[in-house]
């Protein structure tokens, strides 16, 4: 690094904003992600990038489709009551839109409907598993209260910090234990479910799950607005991906009938490690006494509102490489601000011309609503 990027560092940020055009140059205070709370963020200048400044890296910005995303648009379908085939078809159209607009090559193209076809594939093992939740419904041991329900708190009013938190709860359901048959059920308990798609074992990813914050911050958003209904508990609907890839020309229904007989195979070597696990949670802190979320939500609000300067937000070299990738903001780090320019806007030269590297994303609050109204995905994938 040379001896102007180090000077460039005590430079007022204002001062290199103003050198940039209009459109890049606001910053924000961010807002508080369930999926992404943090007391600490790995990098704190990655996430003034990204969180405060809005410097979105072009490739993540543009591949919207993953696992995640298309198992929450399945699990939506169904529990509103809608067959496999509907459900299906959803997410289908999910991907046809960011195909059309995310201007992917063919080999993302490619990847996504992978990503598709894989989620297909465990959502169908997971009905086998457990049925259809209309059958809970229809017997009257569940009711429905919500269904990728967004939900917007000002912390404020719960806790000593300045901020907002945006999240959505992906399913509340209202148990009755007692109401098969009945007309009118007696009430029950609410449970709130987060589904998860992740690469170790199910029952692994279940542990740890009981102070697990991400399901803390849903409990928060759900029970500041349903003040009548408090959630009792949160259900993670964990589903692990199939180690197992769609071959050259393999049709799409074999390649559905082969992940499932791989989700057999595991069960009959191993039952403990089956692939598919509901893990129920009963809260068993009343949020006001949770000190430990408190204190991570007050750190998390403290880096989404301080002072926007470099030097308040200063890099981690061990961050620059993590999951055997580098860091898609290493080109800003490792340059002057006077090249900055020409990184955001026009990106970095090769044989094809131009290829650009970062794009400007919306608010912090217009980015959170949107994207918990569309799914939170879990970030394992």
């Amino acid at each position: 690094m040379t001896a102007a990027a180090v000077a460039d560092n005590r430079t007022p940020l204002l001062n290199i904003l103003g050198d940039l055009p209009p459109e890049w140059q606001p910053h924000y205070h961010d807002v508080l992600h369930p999926s992404s709370l943090s007391a600490n963020p790995p990098c704190p200048r990655a996430y003034l990038y990204a969180n405060r400044l809005r410097w979105l890296p072009y490739s993540h910005y543009k591949g919207a489709a993953n696992l995640g995303t298309f198992t929450h648009k399945m699990f939506a379908i169904l529990f509103a009551g809608g067959s496999f085939t509907a459900a299906v078809d959803v997410a289908a159209q999910r991907l046809a839109e960011d195909i059309r607009t995310a201007n992917w090559t063919p080999a993302q193209q490619a990847d996504a409907a992978l990503r598709f076809n894989v989620a297909r594939a465990i959502v169908a093992q997971w009905l086998y598993t457990y049925g259809h939740p209309q059958e809970k419904i229809d017997s009257g041991e569940w009711t429905v209260l919500a269904i990728e329900q967004t939900a917007q708190i000002v912390l404020n009013e719960l806790y000593n910090v300045r901020g907002v938190m945006v999240g959505t709860v992906d399913l509340a359901i209202l148990t009755h234990p007692k109401g098969k048959g009945e007309e009118t059920p007696a009430p029950g308990d609410v449970w709130l479910w987060d589904h998860k798609t992740c690469s170790e074992s199910a029952p692994e990813r279940a542990r740890g799950m009981c102070f697990d914050v991400q399901s803390k911050c849903y409990r928060l958003l759900w029970d500041a607005t349903h003040r009548d209904m408090p959630a009792v508990g949160i259900v993670h609907n964990i589903l692990m991906k199939p180690g197992i890839r769609l071959k050259q020309k393999e049709l799409v229904e074999d390649y559905i009938l082969r992940v499932g007989d791989w989700f057999k195979a595991k069960l009959e070597s191993d039952p403990s490690a089956y692939p598919v696990a509901r893990s129920f949670q009963r809260f068993m802190t009343p949020l006001q006494g949770d000190l430990e979320l408190g204190v991570i939500i007050t750190s998390a609000a403290g880096w989404a509102s301080k002072p926007a300067e470099l030097y308040t937000f200063p890099r981690n070299r061990l961050a620059c490489r993590q999951h055997n990738r580098m860091c898609p903001y290493i080109h800003l780090c490792e340059s002057c601000t006077s090249r900055w320019p020409t990184l955001l806007v026009e990106g970095i030269p090769s044989a094809e011309g131009k290829v650009p590297l970062y794009t400007k994303g919306d608010d912090p609050l217009t980015a959170a609503v949107s994207a918990s109204s569309d799914a939170e995905t879990d970030t394992d994938d």
